[in-house]
């Protein structure tokens, strides 16, 4: 079985809860809702996983659809996923 490791770097600001991922050649930012702290600059980690989880599927839709001689003219993937945030607010 092959691997393959995947390495990134976030780094916050010192300032609210706003930090910067970097992989590779890429950064992508993250922060808060101001509901929850932030400042609303970005996408929150919990999106952002969503987004990731939506990524690799429609990612491996495409690449298994090609593989199986599926002709797919487009994919979408709709995501949701719910917060208790009590520990996070205190």
């Amino acid at each position: 079985m092959a691997f393959e490791t995947f390495k990134s770097t976030v780094t916050w600001s010192g300032q609210g809860v706003f930090v910067e991922g970097k992989a590779r050649d890429f950064a992508v930012s993250m922060d808060e809702p101001k509901s929850l702290g932030g400042t609303n600059k970005a996408m929150n980690p919990v999106e952002m996983l969503l987004v990731s989880l939506g990524g690799c599927i429609t990612i491996c839709g495409a690449a298994f659809a090609k593989a199986c001689k599926v002709e797919l003219n487009g994919l979408s993937v709709e995501l949701e996923g719910d917060l208790d945030t009590d520990g996070f607010l205190g």
